[in-house]
């Protein structure tokens, strides 16, 4: 792979930490941390973009792994992908 063909940081997945800071199931979201990306920064993602089988396993102080673009620069940029739950 060339230069030119080297993914973009911004695109580029890696593995990435995830700690649940809380949850709110009225709105079915929870509040997390990626420290890797922005470890002042709380975001608010969809629990229904978890696999099913987590959904139900989360709660608060909960780790996850993921993969992720942590190069990315906005919040409206991040992918993620191949959940699951770090045990700890």
């Amino acid at each position: 792979m060339n230069a030119e063909q080297k993914e973009l940081p911004s695109k580029q997945m890696w593995n990435a930490l995830v700690r649940v800071v809380s949850i709110d199931q009225s709105t079915r979201c929870f509040i997390v941390i990626i420290p890797s990306w922005n470890p002042k920064r709380n975001l608010t993602l969809a629990i229904n973009d978890l696999p099913t089988e987590l959904t139900n396993k989360i709660k608060a102080g909960t780790r996850l792994s993921c993969t992720c673009n942590i190069g990315a620069e906005n919040r409206e940029d991040l992918i993620f992908r191949n959940w699951s739950i770090l045990k700890l």
